[in-house]
């Protein structure tokens, strides 16, 4: 009688690799909106000091 010997196939699969590269994408969007929030503040705090210093 054969022994039959199953190998194990190593490495990440289709759909791992997916999941992965999705919560990447959501950490990067994150961060990106995070800053673009920050930024937009920044102006938005500039615009109003210089409106209020033509006001009399």
């Amino acid at each position: 009688m054969t022994k039959i010997t199953l190998t194990r196939q190593r490495g990440f699969t289709l759909l791992e690799m997916s999941m992965a590269l999705i919560v990447v994408a959501l950490i990067i969007s994150a961060v990106t909106l995070g800053s673009n929030l920050q930024r937009n503040t920044v102006y938005q705090h500039m615009a109003t000091s210089f409106v209020r210093g033509w006001q009399l």
